[in-house]
């Protein structure tokens, strides 16, 4: 699956440790429970070893990320969506569960996930975000 038209909008985030569920990716991405469509690598649901993911809501507004590696030692994965908010609120959830950094360009420099709060969409709310996401206190795989 590929993102074909408009606009694309590309962070890079190193992750250094385990990546969440995939499923808590959506949870902190979007406010309430909604239904997509996905395609990855993970072996299970609640894997945490997965480096893709392709995540589709099935509403009408078909909002889409996609997560792909650009780079395995150390790993660097590319978040990619039509939509600048989403792929400012999945590298920074990426980054902050694993521990590691982001920034627009592969080769860097790597920023703290701070610098994308303004990028995550007027009306989104992180500190509900963060709320409903407990996980992204939760002490991470090593």
């Amino acid at each position: 699956m590929t993102i074909n038209e408009g606009q694309v909008y590309t962070q890079y985030v190193t992750a250094p440790r385990e990546r969440p569920p995939f499923e808590w990716l959506q949870k902190f991405v979007w406010e309430k429970q909604i239904d997509t469509d996905t395609d990855g690598n993970a072996i299970q649901p609640n894997s945490t070893a997965w480096t893709e993911l392709t995540v589709i809501t099935r509403d009408d507004k078909r909002e889409r990320f996609d997560i792909d590696p650009v780079r395995e030692e150390p790993l660097i994965l590319k978040i990619r969506s039509e939509k600048e908010h989403l792929a400012a609120r999945v590298a920074y959830a990426l980054a902050v569960y694993t521990g590691g950094k982001v920034s627009e360009s592969s080769d860097g420099p790597f920023d703290s996930p701070q610098t994308l709060i303004s990028k995550m969409g007027k009306t989104f709310d992180l500190s509900a975000a963060l709320r409903r996401n407990l996980w992204l206190n939760m002490p991470k795989p090593v």
